[in-house]
């Protein structure tokens, strides 16, 4: 209690020697309400900045004081800019879909497969794009140029991709049925004409998901979940993965958040959409993507 009124004593005999310096500028403070709004937190710190330099270059205050009060700007900084910041307020337009209506997906758009073998399913209730592999094989195994064609990969994992400009911002929404308990399928905005960097969201039958970093010969985690999702009981799911201008990013499975994480580590606009399957039978019955 005691250092606690030193410190306020310490800060009204500061705020009174600024008011001292500054006594051609009139400032009157108002009573702090509860709840502030965001412009009004960002105005405050840049008031604060602006007294810490004045007493700074008039040496009005204890130097210690002063960098005590930085530091209580950087941090309260550093949470609007991480967790407070408002989403822009922008509108999205549809980029990608694809729904294999057509019974093919060579065109319209046009997919690319980099290995194993993919098709069309058009019949009884798994239909579309669809991927079996039998040998499950880690995802962080999978690294590199993955859109360069792996002849000799056929029996380790299946992959595809579409080259379509995909904004920083975006939304993908996909629709799909998944049948086998092993193995992995792997999602994935690129950047790049190998597809070396990437985000990668990796869904583990029986394992939850995982939300990566890519970039190059390395694979970080971002944001996890480890719960059983339950995608193998034959019914179709919805995946909306979300990412806004901050880097900041959702994942819901069903109508159901579960990961949320920001990384900023990719600038710009992605190249395409890859899929990946490590393992496991996947059956893709739509494809959506809209961007800001």
């Amino acid at each position: 209690m005691l250092k606690t009124l030193i410190r306020m004593s310490s800060l009204l005999c500061f705020l009174a020697g600024i008011s001292a310096i500054n006594s051609t500028q009139a400032q009157t403070y108002q009573p702090w309400p509860g709840n502030q709004s965001n412009a009004q937190l960002n105005q405050m710190i840049k008031d604060l900045r602006q007294l810490v330099r004045r007493a700074e270059a008039d040496r009005a205050a204890d130097p210690t004081f002063l960098r005590d009060l930085k530091k209580l700007a950087d941090k309260y900084q550093s949470g609007q800019n991480n967790a407070e910041q408002p989403s822009p307020e922008t509108t999205t337009e549809r980029v990608f879909f694809d729904d294999f209506g057509d019974g093919e997906f060579n065109a319209n758009p046009t997919w690319k497969v980099s290995a194993g073998s993919w098709a069309i399913d058009r019949s009884g209730q798994n239909i579309g794009l669809v991927s079996k592999v039998g040998r499950p094989l880690s995802a962080n195994n999978i690294l590199g140029a993955l859109l360069t064609p792996q002849g000799s990969s056929q029996n380790q994992y299946a992959s595809i991709y579409s080259q379509t400009r995909i904004p920083a911002a975006f939304s993908i929404h996909l629709k799909l049925t998944s049948k086998d308990l092993f193995g992995a399928l792997n999602i994935s905005p690129y950047q790049g004409s190998s597809g070396q960097n990437s985000y990668r969201l990796v869904y583990k039958p029986g394992n939850g998901m995982e939300l990566q970093l890519v970039q190059g010969q390395k694979a970080q985690s971002i944001g996890s979940f480890g719960g059983a999702l339950n995608l193998e009981d034959g019914r179709l799911h919805d995946i909306i993965w979300t990412r806004d201008a901050y880097g900041r990013m959702t994942i819901n499975v069903d109508n159901r958040k579960i990961i949320s994480a920001a990384d900023s580590s990719l600038q710009g606009d992605f190249s395409g959409i890859l899929f990946i399957n490590s393992g496991g039978a996947y059956w893709i019955r739509s494809v959506e993507i809209s961007g800001q």
